[in-house]
């Protein structure tokens, strides 16, 4: 199935602040059946965000449902997605909220800040699921583009770190993604890694496995953790 979406970008500013929780206007960017959420956000100490969403359908509102308890960290917070969440008006599973049955019109999304987490930049992707069209072949460009993107395995890091999500055998995400922050020279630090220990090759894997760890959802594949992670490098 292709998903389409449309992409929406708040700045900080341009939320209302109030009491540590900031919430964007509505935003009705025609009939959606899925929602899901990006964000930056700095997490000193023992603070941490949370993000939730809240949908509409004319008058009728759903409750507040979250997308996902954040910190860069965990020492002080178990990262987490919340599991069991069902309105009449939609659900969430793990990273994505979507419509109980009728397509939804509307949606806004706060978010509550603890201790002294900032937030640094919110994007929402909403569109719908839609049967995709026939394949077809496209003309060629005439030219191949090689990126050098560096090549982590995830099979070499299998027995890693078992307690997030069984090792490296379930990390083709985060050894993904830890690919794609090598391209751009961004990652974690040798002091960062300093807890990896010896005879570990490329690190960086193991450090995005375990800071994208969702303890609910018992993976590392959260899209929003994922990006939340990359942003913390200076990804966009």
């Amino acid at each position: 199935q292709l998903r389409l979406r449309v992409l929406t970008r708040f700045e900080p500013a341009s939320l209302e602040a109030v009491h540590g929780v900031s919430t964007t206007s509505w935003v009705a960017p025609g009939a959606f059946t899925e929602l899901m959420c990006s964000w930056a956000a700095d997490t000193p100490g023992d603070s941490h965000v949370e993000v939730e969403a809240q949908v509409r359908i004319g008058a009728e509102l759903s409750q507040w449902l979250s997308l996902g308890r954040w910190a860069a960290g965990d020492e002080h917070l178990c990262r987490t997605s919340v599991p069991g969440q069902i309105d009449v008006l939609a659900s969430v599973d793990v990273d994505v909220l979507r419509a109980a049955g009728r397509p939804l019109e509307a949606y806004r999304i706060r978010v509550v800040h603890s201790g002294a987490a900032r937030l640094q930049a919110l994007a929402v992707f909403s569109g719908s699921a839609r049967p995709s069209a026939p394949s077809t072949v496209s003309e060629p460009l005439g030219r191949a583009i090689d990126l050098d993107v560096p090549a982590f395995a995830q099979m070499s890091h299998r027995d890693h770190f078992p307690e997030y999500d069984g090792g490296g055998a379930s990390w083709c995400s985060t050894a993904s993604l830890a690919m794609v922050l090598a391209y751009w020279g961004a990652g974690p630090s040798a002091a960062d890694l300093a807890w990896v220990g010896e005879g570990h090759d490329d690190p960086q894997v193991d450090h995005a496995a375990r800071h994208t760890y969702d303890a609910a959802y018992g993976g590392c594949g959260n899209w929003s953790f994922g990006a939340a992670y990359a942003a913390g490098f200076g990804l966009d």
